[in-house]
């Protein structure tokens, strides 16, 4: 049945996924794969902070729970903060933590090295447009109030709403200026 089948694919994927971290040199291809894992991982706690905690509910404390279950980080917040689940301490792991492997900003921070360490494309600019916008997101993150993040009005957590939407933004050009300065193919245009 359907949950055999996913039992085998969660399996090959374990797999796959433990011969590329022990066996795979660490040259341009890991460099690239390991980039997409970090932009879905960090694409997905947005997600999960989005629908988790954007929208104030009365059961709470259940959506918290399920949000650190399926962000893998329930036995890291219990023995981090010792007390009930909170609202704003979930954001503070999940989303400004960056010793937090299942974080966000430990995403955006391993992207940041991935990024330093790829080849140049246009030696005319300091800086290349995939690490401005990292260093936007890691700015908007490493300045975000918790207080701010934290705070309900109208039954929504705006200022939640406000960073994620732009640090997402910021991922998705990322991956656009890499997919174009590296991965496509095609000539570009000379202007």
């Amino acid at each position: 049945g359907l949950p055999e089948v996913l039992d085998r694919i969660v399996i090959a994927l374990t797999g796959f996924s433990g011969a590329v971290g022990e066996a795979m040199t660490r040259g341009h291809g890991w460099r690239f794969l390991d980039i997409g894992r970090r932009i879905e991982r960090a694409l997905q706690v947005s997600e999960l902070l989005r629908h988790g905690l954007f929208r104030m509910a009365e059961d709470e404390g259940s959506r918290i729970e399920l949000l650190l279950v399926a962000a893998d980080s329930t036995m890291t917040y219990r023995s981090r903060y010792l007390t009930s689940l909170q609202a704003n301490l979930t954001i503070d792991l999940l989303l400004i933590d960056d010793a937090n492997p299942r974080g966000l900003a430990f995403q955006l921070q391993r992207l940041k090295e991935h990024v330093e360490k790829l080849p140049e494309v246009d030696t005319t600019a300091r800086r290349s447009a995939e690490s401005l916008r990292l260093t936007d997101a890691i700015a908007a993150v490493e300045l975000a109030d918790i207080k701010v993040l934290a705070q309900v009005e109208g039954g929504h957590r705006l200022g939640l709403g406000l960073l994620l939407d732009r640090v997402n933004e910021d991922l998705f050009q990322l991956s656009e200026h890499l997919t174009r300065d590296y991965l496509t193919h095609a000539r570009r245009s000379r202007q």
